[in-house]
């Protein structure tokens, strides 16, 4: 299929808009992997990585405020 130049710009305007957004979230919940125990999560910690996992069921998302990871 061939697309004209109007097609092709909504179409690469259309592409997975939230992959960026998804791509940040997984690259944060990996960052956070170097905090928690196999046996054992610190309580700010297990909320903030839920906070993360839940962020793309968010209203918004991607356009949405991520958590603060705890200090």
């Amino acid at each position: 299929m061939i697309l004209n130049a109007e097609q092709l710009a909504y179409t690469l305007d259309n592409l997975d808009a939230p992959a960026p957004a998804r791509d940040y979230r997984n690259h944060l919940l990996a960052l956070s992997d170097s905090k928690v125990w196999p046996d054992y999560v610190p309580d700010a910690w297990r909320t903030y990585r839920q906070a993360l996992r839940d962020l793309p069921a968010a209203e918004g998302f991607p356009d949405v405020a991520f958590p603060t990871p705890p200090s």
